[in-house]
């Protein structure tokens, strides 16, 4: 290698560490000054080719004080055969905030960049655990244990920040279940 290959060997490696800080910086400082909010979650296998020790998470809003009537209520799901269709009752393009501890959901007329979250509701489905059609990843430490709850009376939670815009960004995760609440140790 010459001196000006090694020159610009320096030089991008310098410009993708200056990238990669900004943006370990950016969730830093959001962790800092954002509002943080534990929300009921759960988890998904999302249908993606990317692979590994992460997390797809679905999180669950209360939906309830959402209008009537959302877009798309056409659709119908029927997950396997010999069950009932279920029929979706309407989308709602939504922004987020943090309100009294809560992630709260605003119904806006149309999706945007600033607002890319939408909440679904299904025929029979509480509204009290809408979930957020986009889902968030978790990532875990290598030779962490699974920390989705054994037990059918548990269940999982995540602390996440939620940003001005975007998908809210997980923290940490925490089960609930019979014997209390445990924040996991990954």
């Amino acid at each position: 290698m010459t001196l000006s290959g090694t020159k610009a060997a320096v030089t991008l490696l310098l410009i993708q560490s200056a990238i990669a800080l900004s943006v370990a910086g950016t969730y830093a400082l959001d962790r800092i000054t954002k509002p943080r909010v534990w929300v009921r979650t759960q988890q998904f296998d999302p249908s993606t080719p990317l692979r590994g020790r992460y997390l797809a998470l679905q999180l669950a809003v209360d939906g309830c004080s959402l209008p009537a009537s959302g877009i798309d209520p056409s659709n119908t799901y029927s997950a396997f055969r010999g069950m009932p269709s279920t029929r979706r009752m309407g989308v709602w393009p939504v922004t987020l905030s943090a309100e009294n501890g809560h992630l709260t959901v605003h119904a806006v007329a149309t999706l945007s960049p600033g607002n890319s979250q939408a909440v679904s509701l299904w025929e029979g489905q509480d509204c009290h655990n809408a979930p957020l059609e986009q889902g968030v990843n978790f990532f875990l430490p290598e030779h962490a244990a699974s920390p989705l709850p054994q037990s059918r009376d548990a269940s999982l939670w995540v602390e996440v920040t939620v940003p001005s815009s975007g998908p809210p960004r997980p923290i940490q995760l925490a089960v609930s279940d019979s014997t209390g609440w445990h924040v996991l140790k990954l």
